[in-house]
């Protein structure tokens, strides 16, 4: 995972085989619930951890096997 703290964006790059030290992506169960990532450690080390669950837009990045998540623009915050 990278951070672009001047953008607010998190870049997780997306890998074909497990990757020792690598951040697994839970995809639901539920349709058109998306998928989660615990990866409280990076969130720390940079400050991000948020007082409560928040979803963020994410994109496939135009080049490489990247998603981009735009912390600027919260989707939704869960109590909890």
């Amino acid at each position: 995972m990278k951070y672009d703290a001047p953008n607010e964006l998190i870049g997780i790059e997306l890998y074909d085989e497990e990757v020792d030290g690598a951040y697994k992506i839970r995809k639901s169960k539920k349709e058109n619930h998306g998928a989660q990532i615990n990866c409280r450690g990076f969130t720390g080390e940079f400050g991000l951890r948020p007082d409560k669950t928040t979803r963020y837009p994410i994109e496939k990045a135009d080049k490489g096997n990247m998603l981009v998540a735009d912390l600027s623009e919260e989707l939704k915050t869960i109590d909890g």
